[in-house]
């Protein structure tokens, strides 16, 4: 038995410490992330409105021969009861809407800080994906120059070959041109 005391300790001792380097781990790539500045506000006393229970004796009634001041007494009661239900359902209203009104501050509060830490999430993405295009660019611009040679390289073949097509078409004008009977020189 002991044993197996030992075994569950170094397992639940390895566990642990496995837990902690998982938690590690995700502060260091930013998926833990603590809200230890939210503020929740202070949890005020209610205050609610004494109310006094009458402790009322049962009347002793003979429901055969009821009598009108039997019959008002406990329609008293009745009533009496009637004022305490009200009384008990004005307190929970009370108690309702103080719930809601810290709940709704503390529901702002979270969603504020939340809304603060997506900012600060996606302009952080931001950086990553203007740096990333930089990189992409300055790559980009060791080719662009690598073009500008090939761009001059080519403007001068291009060049060569408007001054043989021009060199071309006065050949054939001066071949041409006689043939129809036209002297040039």
């Amino acid at each position: 038995m002991s044993l197996l005391n030992d075994e569950v300790k170094d397992a639940t001792e390895a566990l642990d410490e496995l837990l902690a380097e998982l938690e590690e781990i995700e502060k260091s790539i930013g998926m833990q992330v603590e809200f230890d500045d939210i503020e929740f506000p202070a949890l005020k006393p209610i205050t609610l409105p004494k109310v006094e229970f009458p402790t009322p004796e049962p009347p002793k009634v003979d429901f055969a021969k009821l009598d009108d001041e039997q019959l008002e007494l406990i329609m008293r009661q009745f009533h009496k009861i009637e004022a305490l239900e009200a009384q008990v359902e004005a307190m929970k209203e009370v108690i309702d809407e103080r719930l809601n009104v810290d709940f709704r501050a503390m529901y702002e509060n979270i969603m504020e800080k939340t809304n603060i830490e997506a900012i600060k999430t996606y302009r952080n993405v931001q950086a990553v994906v203007i740096e990333e295009n930089a990189k992409q660019n300055q790559a980009l611009f060791g080719i662009d120059s690598k073009s500008n040679s090939l761009k001059k390289r080519m403007n001068n073949v291009l060049i060569f070959a408007i001054v043989s097509f021009v060199v071309s078409i006065l050949v054939m004008l001066v071949t041409i041109l006689p043939a129809m009977g036209i002297k040039l020189f």
